[in-house]
């Protein structure tokens, strides 16, 4: 399989030591035609980036340029139905200046995403995706027809982060993805997303690169009182032969 500028996929048989073209899917078809300009500028929006397949229940999901996932099932048959829309955004919140020192900033995975790090709270600042799903129920000949999209909204006018990691496992019913700035589960038999998790709530208080305000003044208190306390760790003085011979 291999993904192309085009938004389409191109199955080939590499059985016989060269490639035979098999089959074509266009996933820029489960869109509607772009009206915004903001997308008319992109260069290929519905390029496909990752590409992930299970073989045993030949599901097929991709990720696309404009943050995009599509969940595709194959059908040997002719069906009508609408596809799933879930507009899932992946970010976390950013403390105050004021509340965060410079030596506890978070400066891990996700830090460096535009339109990541804003206040998850703040539903004025979100924006809808620019890519939009055809509405309605929609006639899918057989193959691999399209279940299910998620979409990753802008937020503050600047567009999410490429997705860098797509998996889909059916035996879990589960497929996750994510970019710098999180990841994503989403339960693809009930089409619900189970988790939306920033990348420093991912570490928590074990969070690697963060570091916990200090004072200068006070470790080197605490040192000297250490060392006071515990006599192995006193800087070791020269002594005199005689003194220890006096101690004997």
């Amino acid at each position: 399989m291999t993904g192309h500028a085009d938004g389409s996929i191109k199955f080939w048989d590499a059985s016989a030591g060269t490639l035979q073209f098999l089959y074509k899917l266009k996933t820029a078809k489960v869109f509607e035609k772009p009206k915004s300009k903001s997308l008319e500028n992109e260069d290929d929006p519905f390029a496909v980036q990752l590409i992930s397949l299970c073989p045993e229940s030949r599901k097929l999901c991709i990720a696309g340029a404009s943050s995009h996932i599509i969940l595709f099932k194959f059908k040997k048959t002719e069906t009508s139905d609408e596809v799933t829309v879930l507009e899932i955004p992946i970010v976390y919140e950013v403390p105050d200046d004021a509340e965060c020192s410079p030596d506890c900033e978070f400066s891990g995975p996700g830090s460096t995403g535009s339109g990541s790090k804003i206040d998850i709270l703040d539903d004025n600042k979100k924006e809808a995706a620019l890519l939009k799903v055809r509405p309605g129920i929609q006639k899918k000949l057989p193959g691999f027809q399209a279940q299910l999209v998620c979409l990753t909204p802008w937020n503050n006018g600047e567009p999410p982060s490429h997705i860098t990691a797509l998996t889909v496992n059916s035996s879990y019913g589960l497929m996750a993805y994510g970019n710098e700035a999180g990841i994503v589960i989403v339960d693809i038999e009930q089409r619900v997303c189970l988790l939306n998790i920033g990348s420093p709530d991912l570490y928590g208080a074990q969070d690697p690169y963060s570091r916990a305000p200090r004072s200068p003044k006070k470790n080197q208190l605490c040192a000297t009182d250490m060392l006071g306390l515990n006599p192995e760790k006193e800087e070791r003085q020269p002594r005199s032969p005689s003194v220890d011979q006096v101690s004997f």
